[in-house]
Formats: C-alpha cells, sequence, structure tokens
C-alpha cells in the first residue's frame, strides 16, 4: 500500500486541480485508516493547499493481518458535517478487504451500507416532533406545522481496490453496488492516480454520481377516522426513502415527512370531507413532482 499512496503524495496537486476542473463549488475531507485505527486527516475544506496538505500527509502504517479497520474509515466519512444541499460522495482506496465484522467496533457490510443509504434528518422543532420524524419506524401521524426539516440524500461509494487481491475487490465491488456507486480498479500504483482522477471526475458528476432514479410516490386515500381526520397511505416503490411535503389544497393545513420503501400512513387532523390532499417530492435531478388525491367519503 505504501508505493500507491506515494503516488497518490506526488501527485495531490494535480488530482485537486482535476476536481476544480470538474466542479464549480466542492469541499473535501481525508480520512485515513489501517489496522487497528482510523482517523480524520482533515475536514472538509474547500482551500486547496489544506486538502494537498492533508493527502501529502497519507503514510501507510499498521497491518499484520490482511484484512483491515475499512469501516471505521467509512463511518468516520460518512459521519462528518456535510452540507445537507450538497452530491455527497466518498471515494476509497484500499489494498485490503474489511474485517467483517470489524473488532472492537462490531461494524459490518450491512451497517455501513444502511449507513451510507440513510436518509439524514436536522429538525428545528419540538422533541415531540422529533420523535415523530424518528427513521426507527414509519411515521403514521403528523403534527401540521414542522419547522425547518433538512433531508438528505445517500451516499455512493466509489472504490479504488489496488494490487491484485481477490478479496479486496468482491468486498469494495459489494460495498460499491450497494450505494449505486462505481469501482474503479488499479493493478498497480502507476494505475492508482488515473482510478483516482476517474473516480473525481465521476463524482463531480452530481445526479450521473450515482443519484438513483425516484420513481413516483401514489397517494391513496383511505378513510375518515373521525368525521374531521383522514387517513392516507403513502406508497414508495423505490427501495429508498423519499422525502416529501404535502398540504391540502386552498387550506393552511401542510407537513412535511418521508415515505418509506412500500407503504407508509398519515392522519390529517381538521379538515373537511371535501378536501384534496397533494404530494410533493423531487426527482433524481431535483425537480419538483407532485400527486394529488381528493380525499374518499369512506368511514374507517
Amino acid at each position: 500500500m505504501s508505493d500507491d499512496i506515494a503516488a497518490v503524495n506526488a501527485s495531490a496537486n494535480d488530482i485537486i486541480n482535476t476536481l476544480d476542473d470538474n466542479s464549480a463549488d466542492y469541499r473535501v475531507a481525508v480520512v485515513q485508516y489501517n489496522d487497528p485505527s482510523a482517523g480524520v486527516v482533515s475536514s472538509f475544506s474547500s482551500d486547496k493547499s489544506t486538502i494537498t496538505g492533508a493527502i501529502n500527509s497519507l503514510r501507510a502504517s499498521g497491518g499484520g493481518d490482511t484484512p483491515e479497520h475499512v469501516y471505521s474509515g467509512l463511518e468516520l466519512a460518512l459521519k462528518l458535517p456535510w452540507r445537507p444541499e450538497a452530491t455527497r460522495t466518498i471515494i476509497t482506496m484500499g489494498d485490503a478487504p474489511p474485517k467483517d465484522p470489524e473488532p472492537g467496533t462490531g461494524l459490518t457490510q450491512a451497517k455501513i451500507v444502511a449507513l451510507a443509504n440513510s436518509v439524514y434528518v436536522s429538525v428545528d422543532s419540538s422533541p415531540a416532533v422529533r420523535q415523530l420524524l424518528s427513521l426507527e419506524k414509519p411515521v403514521e401521524r403528523m403534527p401540521a406545522t414542522i419547522v425547518n426539516v433538512v433531508f438528505t440524500g445517500y451516499v455512493p461509494l466509489l472504490m479504488i481496490p489496488t494490487g491484485g487481491s481477490a478479496a479486496t475487490k468482491s468486498s469494495f465491488s459489494a460495498l460499491s453496488s450497494m450505494t449505486n456507486g462505481t469501482v474503479f480498479a488499479a493493478a498497480s500504483a502507476s494505475e492508482v492516480v488515473d482510478a483516482l482522477k476517474k473516480a473525481v471526475i465521476k463524482g463531480a458528476e452530481g445526479s450521473a454520481s450515482g443519484v438513483k432514479p425516484v420513481e413516483r410516490l401514489i397517494l391513496t386515500s383511505i378513510c375518515w377516522v373521525t368525521t374531521c381526520s383522514h387517513r392516507v397511505r403513502i406508497r414508495n416503490p423505490n427501495s429508498f426513502e423519499v422525502a416529501y411535503d404535502w398540504d391540502v389544497y386552498r387550506t393552511s393545513k401542510k407537513g412535511t415527512g418521508t415515505a418509506t420503501a412500500g407503504d407508509s400512513f398519515l392522519v390529517i387532523e381538521d379538515i373537511n370531507r371535501q378536501s384534496t390532499m397533494r404530494v410533493f417530492w423531487k426527482d433524481e435531478n431535483g425537480g419538483k413532482k407532485q400527486t394529488q388525491k381528493a380525499l374518499n367519503q369512506k368511514d374507517c
């Protein structure tokens, strides 16, 4: 691994210039992992000298048994302070597979993939609202007013397995495929910089770099729970969660929620029986999509 890192050290400026040529607005953080630890070398920065300095400080260390703490490095990267509106990408380079499960942390492939594919929620509101928006359970009842809710997408993992290890290629490919990422293999140190540049360009492509197509949400009117509260179903045909806004047409009733994969339910309160509900979400390119449904007259 030392020759791979040395090649990257020597080309740090060239690598960042490649990013600069392909993205008008970027921040880069650098995380190093080995065995038995991982750490943040530099948090997010748009300063070229800071980024290249962090890259140039990387050195190969640790090891012994071949697998390394890849998952600890990925977990640290995934929990960095990402900008909510940013297209997020992690580029990972290594010549050894992850320890699975990872000693000390208990991290597994499944946990890292779930974290990379999670929807993070930032809520400036009451504890009760935060509890309702917990991703640990479907949201069934949503308050009419929620303040400053920010949903951010998932993180495609762009993986660069170096050397000829079949185990490394297999594990890196699995992480990439399960997060809608891409693999850029480098058989030797002479190919590492080129693979890294390709990954940088891919990451800078925005929606083409790994944003999954978003299929339309399906809104169904279920029944009236009381004379002025109605239960609806939001069916999400995607394999991932989709953030949405909702309102009741020509009223002040509105809110925000998350449609989990499959069916989730919502009860809208204090409305009349001639109401029409609308649901809004964004497609993979950030375009606004909408569906609406006149509420039926069926009682639960």
